[in-house]
């Protein structure tokens, strides 16, 4: 190639701009940018997929491309948050320009020089080398659509137009290598024969239809469906726009191996859902591929298997569960037809044949798969000290909650108690501090206040004390700074000979549990109570959503709980006042709360399991039961022994290290005590290396949590102890291991779907006491508000029964008089089954021998989705599936365009997903496909 404008370079700075201030530069130039996973190691994206096939290319946030923002102060906080993170560029309409992306690697260079041979060269523009060597040039967007393509103009020259984005400079390449910045002038506009080039339409197609040539257009939905349900904006219902979030999150969080199998389910519920008029295809079918990427995948072998299974889940349409039974008017609109059930008639059949039901390696899933997730199992009071036990048990025998709900507030209250006057030594090196975090969740009305008031008294009663005293303290300060000031007017008066008289210093207080305050706040108090304190929150979701509250999202909030958590050393540097820096040596604050399992599901966020506060949360999430009337009480030496022990460890004195800090003395292990860890340690090791995504993150904090168990256990039986013997050793596994098996259960309840959800509250309901799993369709009907309807009870027992979750017997009144009554009987499992949540990647069985609806892996609002108005259209059928459905309606489905070579993309560019639909994606084009097993995972 001769002198063109691929080889008009300048020379490259060597001071390269950090990548937050690059990202802002970009926004200044009228650019839209979002932050890219940047590289951990040549050829190691910083990702959680640890073989990402599109390593420092795909995007850091939530909803990727549509993040992409000008606003400075957004920029700022994600770059503040991830300062390694790459710059990507949305291209198109929204930031002016369109982007030539040449290839070296695939023949580009070669390809550019034949089409400048024949139409001369490309214009001095902005140009970019892309850190495996090609070539990005930005052209003027010129007010007409530029559609993303992958070899459209010739082999190795790709399009970056409206939806599609490129990595800017100074980013991170997977080589090792940076984006660098060749000519950095204004885009220029593309020449004529170019432009032509990338506006004319594909290959096979008409410019004005958009279909493909010698093929009938299919039949539009309104054919088949009846009027095109209109979504505004929006893209779906609530309710369909929420499932597909999950779905889309599921995939997003799938490890390698079973990528495939679980994008092939996801686009079988969302078919549903389409076909169910709760989601636009366009939208649908954007955010699962949008998805997809993100894992890794190859974007046409993404597509094959998502069409794969969007079409089979066309055929089997899923609506919206109505808020309550047939014609209810809640929204002052009537359901029209029998509603559907939630537990059993609506549910997803299992993907008919063709869709695949295998694993990467081809063998059947099997029914145990998700066996290792355990059911409920009841909190073991015995590895608590005897004093701590005691108030438990009569606690929750008086209250009528669960043991669960009191012991965890009272392992976060010991915690507190001891703080950083003791850590336990593993060994040199690793030293555990006394801190643990602890949640308890159930829903309204489950008694957790009075636990947690229970468990909390000793230190409410202390702080109590300590605000009388520091009131009088304040007092005498006044008194003492009066005096000081006359005196000081004496010294004046005399001439100032000798030293001035000593202001008296103000008094502090003496903390030991807080409700609620800033992390400012939280720092100054830490400093000035250097034990440590008690975060105590009634409610935790007020504590979740407080987070940057006050810095419009750009604060360290994440990053001081993170700290306070290892009480590490934290410094917060302040503006405009008496004491610019608060220094905390060692910030221990231990935390207790509780929440509500739908608002947790709401407000944890997948930033916080990122971060990893999610998983230094202990939770217990405990069945729940009807309360009776009982005369049992916490018995007063009961009360008075747990607050002497807790006193004990509250009277326990911090050492101070060389420079006169206060420092926690360290207990050693005994020797049959250290031979106790090392057991336990490659125990659960073991299980901690069978798990992944957020199950590994808690299962790696719950080894520390093990540790910091036994510190307790042992302090709270012996406050003058100086080692840690085997029977704390094993108190504290036993209690690991049970928060352990409770996470996993809290995670998939945080990962549920509303009919998950639903099914685990009925089984729950029909297993508890007065009906002992056994209850009729008039019984449930007169019972929880959701079955107010007679039909809607029925049908869905009968959807448990279709589950195996339980069977119909009729009760002929042991020979008596009367019409025999249908009884609905509980398996003697359903309840251990509804409570182990989805199974690595798909619910409990849907229909006897087939998976169900396939919604695992990302968490979901519930309780808000069971919430939403919804019209059930005229042909629902009892069951909740349409009744006639054409055949037509099976060429419904369409996915945004692309080239079967679109994965070429991924090498060098960026991955043009996201785009608007163009040529429908016409599922005749994937006969071949459809008729075999889905696409295994070739990575």
């Amino acid at each position: 190639m001769t002198t063109t404008a691929a080889e008009a370079v300048t020379s490259t700075s060597a001071d390269r701009p950090p990548l937050g201030e690059a990202a802002l530069d970009c926004a200044r130039s009228g650019w839209a940018v979002f932050p890219v996973f940047g590289l951990r190691a040549p050829g190691r994206c910083e990702c959680p997929i640890l073989a990402c096939r599109n390593v420092a290319k795909h995007p850091m946030t939530r909803h990727g491309l549509r993040d992409a923002t000008k606003d400075e102060a957004a920029i700022r906080a994600h770059w503040v948050a991830a300062p390694k993170a790459n710059v990507g560029i949305a291209t198109g309409a929204v930031s002016g320009f369109w982007v030539l992306d040449v290839d070296a690697d695939k023949g580009g260079f070669e390809s550019l020089a034949r089409l400048e041979a024949e139409h001369g060269p490309l214009p001095a523009t902005r140009t970019v080398r892309t850190g495996g060597g090609g070539r990005h040039f930005y052209f003027r967007h010129p007010g007409l659509a530029i559609k993303n393509s992958v070899k459209k103009l010739s082999d190795g020259l790709d399009v970056r137009g409206d939806g599609g984005y490129v990595i800017a400079p100074p980013s991170a390449h997977r080589s090792g290598g940076t984006y660098d910045w060749l000519d950095e002038r204004e885009p220029v506009d593309a020449p004529e024969w170019l432009l032509a080039r990338v506006l004319a339409p594909e290959p096979g197609t008409t410019a004005s239809s958009g279909t493909t040539a010698g093929r009938p257009p299919r039949p539009s939905e309104s054919a088949t469906r009846g009027a095109k349900r209109d979504f505004g904006t929006a893209g779906g219902t609530p309710y369909g726009l929420a499932a597909l979030e999950q779905e889309a999150r599921r995939v997003e969080t799938t490890a390698e191996g079973a990528r495939n199998d679980v994008l092939n389910k996801a686009a079988f519920a969302v078919g549903q859902l389409v076909a169910g008029g709760e989601l636009d295809r366009h939208v649908a079918a954007r955010r699962l591929i949008d998805a997809a990427l993100l894992t890794g995948l190859a974007e046409d072998e993404a597509r094959r298997t998502a069409a794969s299974g969007y079409r089979a889940g066309l055929r089997h349409p899923r609506s919206a569960p109505p808020r309550t039974g047939a014609g209810d008017t809640k929204c002052g609109r009537r359901h029209k037809g029998p509603a559907p059930s939630l537990v059993g008639g609506n549910v997803s059949p299992s993907p008919p044949a063709g869709v695949s039901q295998k694993g990467p390696s081809g063998s059947d899933d099997d029914e145990d798969a998700g066996s290792s997730e355990p059911p409920w199992r009841p909190f073991p009071v015995e590895a608590l000290p005897t004093s701590f036990a005691a108030l438990v048990s009569e606690g929750a025998a008086a209250i009528g909650c669960d043991p669960s709900f009191i012991a965890l507030p009272v392992l976060s209250v010991a915690a507190a108690a001891i703080g950083n006057s003791r850590t336990i030594e593993l060994k040199k090196g690793w030293n555990e501090p006394c801190v643990v975090w602890t949640a308890i969740v159930g829903e309204s009305g489950t008694h957790k206040s009075p636990a947690q008031d229970l468990a909390f008294a000793p230190l409410r009663r202390r702080d109590e004390a300590s605000q009388e005293e520091h009131a009088e303290n304040l007092r005498v300060h006044k008194t003492e700074k009066l005096r000081h000031e006359v005196q000081l007017t004496e010294w004046r008066r005399e001439g100032g000979v000798g030293d001035p008289p000593r202001e008296p210093e103000r008094p502090i207080a003496t903390r030991f549990i807080v409700c609620d305050a800033t992390t400012e706040a939280l720092a100054k108090l830490l400093a000035e109570n250097p034990r440590g304190l008690l975060l105590a929150r009634d409610e935790l979701a007020g504590w979740l959503r407080s987070f940057d509250a006050y810095r419009a999202g750009r604060g360290g909030d994440a990053a001081f709980y993170l700290s306070a958590h290892g009480a590490r050393q934290h410094t917060v540097d302040r503006k405009g006042s008496d004491t610019p820096t608060i220094f905390v040596p060692r910030a221990a604050l231990s935390i207790s709360g509780a929440i509500q399992p739908g608002t947790l599901a709401s407000n944890i966020g997948r930033e916080h399991a990122e971060d990893g506060l999610l998983a230094r949360l202990l939770f217990a999430m405990p069945p729940r039961s009807v309360a009776k009337w009982t005369t049992s009480v916490v018995d007063d030496l009961t009360r008075a022994t747990y607050a002497r022990s807790i006193e004990n460890l509250l009277a326990l004195d911090l050492a101070a290290d060389a420079d006169g800090t206060s420092a926690p003395v360290p207990l050693a292990l005994s020797d049959d005590g250290r031979a106790e860890w090392i057991s336990f340690f490659n125990r659960f090791s073991e299980r901690q290396g069978n798990t992944v995504g957020d199950e590994a993150s808690a299962l790696a904090k719950l080894t520390g949590y093990a540790a910091r168990f036994a510190l307790i256990h042992q302090l709270a039986r012996e406050p003058a102890a100086r080692i840690v013997d085997v029977e704390s050793v094993r108190a504290g596994a036993t209690l690991c291991e049970w928060f352990a098996d409770e996470a996993v259960r809290v995670y998939s309840v945080l990962v549920e779907t509303p009919e998950d959800a639903m099914r685990r509250r009925l089984v729950e309901w029909v297993a508890a006491p007065p009906r002992n799993g056994r209850t009729t369709a008039r019984d449930l009907a007169r019972g929880p508000r959701e079955y107010r309807s007679m039909k809607f009870a029925e049908s869905s027992l009968d959807g448990l029964v279709a589950l195996k979750l339980g069977t119909w017997e009729e009760d002929r009144h042991d020979g008596g008089r009367g019409r025999p009554v249908k009884v609905f009987v509980l398996a003697k499992n359903a309840v251990e089954e509804v409570q182990k949540g989805p199974k690595n990647g798909s619910t409990p069985a849907a229909s006897p021998g087939g998976d169900g609806d396939t919604n695992a892996g990302s968490r979901l609002d519930a309780g808000a989705l069971c919430r939403q108005e919804r019209i059930v259209s005229p042909g629902v059928a009892a069951n909740g599936v349409v009744g006639a459905v054409t055949d037509g309606l099976v060429e419904l489905g369409e996915i945004p365009p692309v080239e079967p070579d679109d994965a070429a993309a991924l090498d060098d560019g960026e991955p043009p997903y996201d785009a608007p639909p163009g040529r429908p994606f016409d599922l005749a084009d994937f006969e071949d496909d459809l008729a075999a097993p889905t696409v295994g995972d070739r990575s």
